[in-house]
């Protein structure tokens, strides 16, 4: 799909009130739909920008961004602009991540091992998260059937669930992270050490435990 000026269409991400874009030209943003009809497509680089992003995540408080290096930036000044003002990158990054995905306040990362990380208080003050990345793995890598290289697998998170697709295989982890009546920050450390059931379309098994990223 191509629109005007954008580029190819690669990605949508939708939140209560904006649409993100990312396209062969960057990333764009359009603010305040429905209310403002089509809107006006809005670009967040700048022609003199080298980075190349590859993959969009957005939530109502947070968007997050990867490039070809497998390394997250995060929009920042989104609470002055819905737009915000910059992108910068992550300092804390625990490694490089396949995919990323944002649900609600809780940021994560798949990374090139195959090993889901995530991090907490991902809002319009703090974008890059609070305190240390967790390293959350409900994948038993070596079970899952090899349909694809990892670089390749896509990770999603919801209210829900977390799903990964490998290949023709989407892996579904039923039990979501977060109870939406309590506190996000909160509840997610609940998981720690607790065992989670597991679905795949392809066979193999997966457990959920958590421990401090270093």
């Amino acid at each position: 799909m191509t629109s005007r000026n954008e580029g190819c269409l690669l990605q949508v991400e939708l939140t209560s009130k904006h649409a993100w874009y990312l396209t062969d030209r960057g990333v764009f943003v359009q603010m305040f739909l429905p209310a403002s009809g089509m809107g006006y497509w809005y670009r967040t680089q700048d022609d003199d920008e080298l980075d190349i992003f590859v993959q969009l995540t957005a939530s109502d408080e947070a968007v997050w961004v990867l490039n070809n290096f497998g390394m997250v930036a995060a929009r920042v000044g989104l609470r002055r602009c819905p737009m915000g003002v910059d992108w910068a990158y992550l300092d804390n990054q625990p490694k490089k991540f396949v995919s990323i995905s944002i649900y609600k306040r809780i940021g994560f990362g798949l990374d090139n091992q195959g090993v889901i990380w995530l991090i907490n208080g991902v809002g319009l003050e703090s974008p890059f998260g609070v305190d240390n990345w967790f390293n959350c793995s409900p994948l038993q890598v070596n079970s899952i059937p090899k349909m694809s290289p990892i670089n390749e697998w896509r990770l999603s998170v919801g209210s829900i669930g977390i799903f990964v697709n490998v290949g023709t295989a989407l892996i579904y982890l039923p039990e979501p992270f977060i109870d939406s009546e309590r506190d996000a920050d909160k509840e997610i450390l609940l998981s720690k050490a607790r065992e989670m059931p597991e679905r795949t379309l392809s066979g193999g098994s997966a457990t959920s435990w958590c421990e401090m990223g270093k």
